[in-house]
């Protein structure tokens, strides 16, 4: 007679925070935000661990955020006009887990790290920002060659 198993792989992907954004992070630079879910929708970079089967997947870590109007954070994106347009107010500081349920996007607690005082390597963020983007806080870029840039006013 065989064994019956009853463990079943969904095919579950493998998730690892991938901070070589981040080269220094300064004391006291995180700050507690909460976040608007429905501005991060239908981009797949800002998502990592995400499978046709996946019940739960993770937003990045290094996602640039930005303030809305309203109060709440989103990725910053320059052809918002919600106010995410405006500036980098900093980056999320850790993968965070999200849940897909029959209601959409839902999260234990909507409020994570920000961190907005950092030393960090734009080429390594996982969205690609524009020379041009204002940022807040106290960013420094950090390439591996070449000098150190403030990148907030």
């Amino acid at each position: 007679m065989s064994e019956v198993s009853m463990v079943h792989d969904t095919g579950s992907t493998a998730v690892r925070d991938d901070k070589s954004w981040l080269v220094n992070s300064r004391s006291g630079g995180v700050k507690s935000v909460t976040l608007d879910l429905d501005t991060f929708k239908g981009k797949a970079e800002y998502v990592t661990g995400a499978s046709g089967e996946a019940s739960q997947f993770y937003l990045r870590s290094g996602i640039p955020l930005a303030r809305e109007d309203s109060g709440l954070y989103g990725p910053y994106d320059p052809d918002a006009s919600d106010g995410r347009q405006k500036r980098v107010a900093g980056f999320l500081e850790s993968n965070v887990e999200v849940k897909a349920t029959l209601n959409g996007w839902k999260m234990d607690d909507p409020n994570v790290g920000m961190r907005y005082r950092a030393d960090i390597r734009k080429e390594n963020l996982p969205v690609t920002l524009a020379d041009s983007t204002s940022f807040a806080g106290d960013i420094y870029q950090v390439p591996e060659d070449g000098d150190v840039t403030r990148l907030s006013a």
